[in-house]
């Protein structure tokens, strides 16, 4: 049995998934405003996309940025999905919405040209049944998208030693003002260039992209501190911040 599915594997191109790692050229932008510039890329390559934004979570961009999600949203027929049903129920701006889980997608076999996934993959007890379910959504062609912080960061190897109630106190009073209810557990268990090329290369992806972001600092907000924080960083070798990743089937 094993055999056999070793086969079928290395048919579909288990050493065949090519990797790419690159740095941003402006090391300024935001990591969340890169991925929206790379899904506004992505989005312009096809006439009419069919999208699926997995743990779409109530909003897609910024809080603030209103009027940017509605213009990259109406490009395409978008599918917003998140287990939280309280959170998707007041999406607003996603009208096709539904409550499920990414390692076990209802929908068709190669119904999507885009998939999506925004700071999500961090909390995915299971990747690989994520990535499977992917790639099988998506058609010939389509890509799976994500942003998700790098293990390899000074702060998720902070945020890994701290009990579950300081992390939410800091991600909602410290480091950003989130609502707490906003706050899922994290595994970190697809969260470097390696790991995430081997269950891709597994799953049967054919290319993967992945763009590297350096470190911004843990409270960006407050300059002085976050310069310090880079700085440290820096000095250490530390100096990941997040990945997002182009996933071609």
């Amino acid at each position: 049995m094993v055999t056999a599915v070793a086969t079928e594997v290395s048919e579909r191109g288990l050493w065949a998934c090519r990797l790419t790692v690159r740095s941003p050229d402006d090391a300024a932008t935001h990591p969340h405003d890169l991925f929206m510039a790379m899904v506004s890329k992505q989005l312009d390559r096809c006439r009419r996309t069919h999208w699926l934004d997995a743990g779409c979570g109530w909003h897609f961009d910024w809080r603030w940025e209103h009027d940017r999600e509605r213009a990259m949203l109406s490009k395409a027929d978008v599918i917003g999905l998140d287990p939280d049903w309280r959170a998707v129920s007041k999406h607003r701006s996603i009208t096709r919405l539904a409550v499920g889980k990414i390692e076990n997608l209802p929908f068709a076999t190669a119904s999507f040209d885009l998939v999506t996934a925004n700071v999500v993959v961090e909390h995915l007890k299971y990747p690989s049944l994520a990535f499977a379910e992917a790639f099988r959504v998506l058609k010939p062609g389509g890509c799976f998208m994500f942003r998700t912080p790098s293990a390899r960061s000074y702060f998720v190897r902070v945020a890994k030693m701290l009990p579950d109630r300081t992390k939410i106190w800091l991600a909602s009073k410290v480091i950003e003002n989130r609502d707490p209810a906003d706050i899922y557990p994290t595994y970190y268990r697809a969260n470097t260039v390696e790991e995430i090329h081997d269950i891709c290369r597994l799953v049967g992806f054919r290319a993967v992209i992945i763009t590297v972001t350096k470190v911004r600092g843990i409270v960006a907000k407050v300059p002085a501190i976050a310069g310090l924080e880079r700085a440290g960083a820096s000095l250490l070798g530390v100096t990941e911040g997040n990945l997002i990743a182009e996933v071609y089937r």
